[in-house]
């Protein structure tokens, strides 16, 4: 998952202060997903970035187990996800850029 803010970034790590568990059918990969699916809404609502224009989200996902994080994102592959990354950072710095430069209204 990668997350483009506007504001400070903020780490997801804290999802797993408690040890994930292996699954059913072995493997940690399903119940960290659905860890990480429950926590980044959580936090994101708690620091006031559920509305538009707080960043762009994209995922790239391989297999079922990791369905949780589809709600994440837009789901792409990873060279349409470098593209895209690549495409809104060079957008944002265009933008910050016009803005550095206006000069102010008399």
């Amino acid at each position: 998952m990668r997350k483009l803010r506007s504001r400070r970034p903020i780490s997801f790590v804290a999802a797993f202060e408690k040890p994930v568990t292996v699954g059913e059918e072995g493997g940690f990969l399903q119940q960290s997903c659905e860890r990480l699916a429950t926590y980044v809404p959580e936090l994101e609502s708690q620091y006031g970035l559920t509305d538009a224009g707080h960043g762009q989200s994209w995922v790239l996902r391989v297999g079922t187990e990791t369905t949780a994080l589809s709600g994440l994102g837009t789901e792409m592959a990873l060279p349409a996800l470098v593209t895209a990354v690549g495409d809104a950072v060079a957008a944002r710095l265009e933008l910050k850029s016009a803005d550095s430069t206006s000069e102010p209204e008399a």
